[in-house]
């Protein structure tokens, strides 16, 4: 059995954002908007392709278009936009709040296996840029809601793997107690066969002997019977 796990594995085996995407803001947004992290709604529907939701404003009107940049094929062209709403595509869904800019974009990705450290680092970072001003209140949220995304996505990973221990002490447990029984079956087996109660042992050998003399006498009465014992 396994009986231990790798640094690797435990602090760097999560995944990023919701564990199957990310979604970013681009730092060079300028409007308010900003998005949550995001669900899969059809996992049958999930390319592993990266996106682009790309925003326009025209007449006070918010438009967004959404382009697969693996393929580089639009998906959507001039989809209307209203603030809280839901954006899906592709088995993957996410909602946008906030006034987003023309130009204003957020980027799609698949979640990629991410070390505990660098969402920590990168939640810092976050944390004085916005404190710096370096960085608009509206793509600090959405980073802010990346790290927490993936600082619960490197406890699932450590649970998992503590999941596993457990079961694997179970199984040694499981083990130890058959193994307990074993040695206390061989032991009293063993016992019958080489201990001796000298007692008993007496006894059952008197039993014997006085079985086996009765025996013999009945015998020698037996065959000494004869016709002319009676004339």
């Amino acid at each position: 059995l396994q009986i231990g796990a790798s640094g690797a594995s435990v602090f760097e085996g999560g995944k990023a954002g919701n564990g199957s995407f990310t979604v970013a803001a681009t730092q060079t947004n300028s409007g308010s908007g900003f998005a949550d992290t995001g669900h899969v709604t059809n996992p049958a529907a999930v390319t592993g392709h990266a996106y682009q939701v790309l925003f326009s404003v025209a007449g006070g009107v918010t438009t967004y278009d959404v382009v697969d940049t693996t393929t580089a094929l639009n998906i959507t062209s001039g989809a209307a936009y209203t603030p809280g709403m839901a954006i899906g595509f592709d088995g993957l869904q996410f909602s946008v709040s906030g006034a987003p800019n023309a130009g204003d974009s957020f980027q799609v990705a698949p979640s990629a296996r991410q070390s505990v450290f660098k969402t920590l680092d990168d939640l810092a970072t976050a944390l004085e840029s916005i404190a710096a001003g370096t960085i608009k209140e509206s793509v600090f949220q959405n980073r802010l809601g990346n790290a927490i995304a993936s600082i619960d996505q490197a406890s699932d990973q450590v649970l998992a793997i503590r999941t596993g221990f457990g079961a694997r002490l179970r199984e040694l447990d499981a083990l130890g107690t058959q193994a307990a029984d074993q040695t206390l079956h061989y032991q009293a087996e063993l016992s019958r066969l080489i201990d001796l109660d000298y007692a008993e042992a007496i006894s059952t050998l008197t039993q014997q002997q006085t079985s086996l003399q009765a025996a013999q006498q009945s015998y020698l009465r037996v065959t000494g019977l004869s016709l002319f014992n009676y004339l």
